[in-house]
């Protein structure tokens, strides 16, 4: 029989992108939109005949969940390492370079948004496969050998707010080039 817990289970399962759209529909009291993302695990309800105090528990589970902190994980690879032509997607056993990092964070309990910057359509398909968003290509501009890491990082942050009205409360700034960073290190910075 499916049940309320089962629900729960597949939110959980959902990739943080999807956990974070809905975060937003419910800010800007979209219930409908809420309702459409979920529509797989509210038409199992159905099937099993759960009455629909089931939906708006889901919907309310989501509601608290908008009061949890936003924390977004960002990993920057940009295109054109001089030394090691194109190290961040290299293999290393069996993932790119990059998809180490990201796999790690995805395992978080607390990044709820993970966002690769680049400036390389090739490179944001590979960060994509390890379910990382690239909203959009960074600058050539700012991915010079020479560029400050930090005006890319803000200049994410500015996209981000004026495109989706999104401003984390906390940003992890993670690098592709530590491989072997481990999840509990990455949740122990957070805590």
């Amino acid at each position: 029989k499916f049940k309320f817990k089962d629900i729960i289970k597949e939110i959980d399962s959902f990739p943080n992108t999807l956990t974070t759209s809905m975060q937003r529909d419910i800010a800007n009291n979209r219930k409908s939109e809420v309702d459409s993302i979920m529509g797989g695990v509210l038409n199992e309800a159905k099937k099993e005949k759960l009455i629909l105090k089931t939906n708006n528990k889901v919907y309310k589970l989501l509601k608290k969940m908008k009061t949890q902190k936003k924390i977004l994980g960002i990993v920057g690879i940009r295109s054109g390492s001089k030394e090691l032509k194109d190290k961040n997607i290299k293999l290393l056993g069996n993932k790119h370079l990059v998809g180490w990092i990201l796999s790690a964070a995805n395992k978080s309990k607390y990044i709820n948004r993970l966002i690769v910057s680049t400036d390389s359509k090739k490179y944001k398909k590979i960060a994509e496969k390890y379910k990382a968003e690239v909203p959009f290509l960074r600058s050539k501009k700012l991915s010079k050998s020479n560029s400050d890491e930090i005006d890319f990082i803000k200049d994410l942050l500015e996209n981000l707010k004026k495109k989706e009205n999104y401003v984390p409360d906390i940003v992890v700034r993670m690098l592709a080039t530590v491989p072997f960073q481990k999840t509990r290190d990455i949740d122990n910075l957070i805590r």
